[in-house]
């Protein structure tokens, strides 16, 4: 029981130190939320390349916000 814990633990320590999490991108919730609108209302006119060159992001980053829950205000 314990030596299981402790490799779980070990697994999402190592997860989270080499696997990007989409809420480590530092950028404005305005801004996130504004692009996850744009995506998710047309989302053939506003793929995730044209949004990274209108936001200034990689499109990494682009891909990693879109996977994101939106908040509604």
């Amino acid at each position: 029981q314990q030596r299981k814990r402790q490799n779980t633990v070990r697994y999402h320590i190592l997860k989270r130190k080499y696997v990007v999490h989409p809420n480590d991108i530092k950028v404005d919730p305005y801004v996130k939320n504004h692009m996850q609108f744009l995506h998710k209302n047309y989302p053939k006119r506003w793929t995730a390349e044209i949004l990274a060159g209108s936001f200034n992001q990689s499109v990494d980053n682009v891909r990693l916000i879109l996977q994101q829950r939106t908040r509604r205000r």
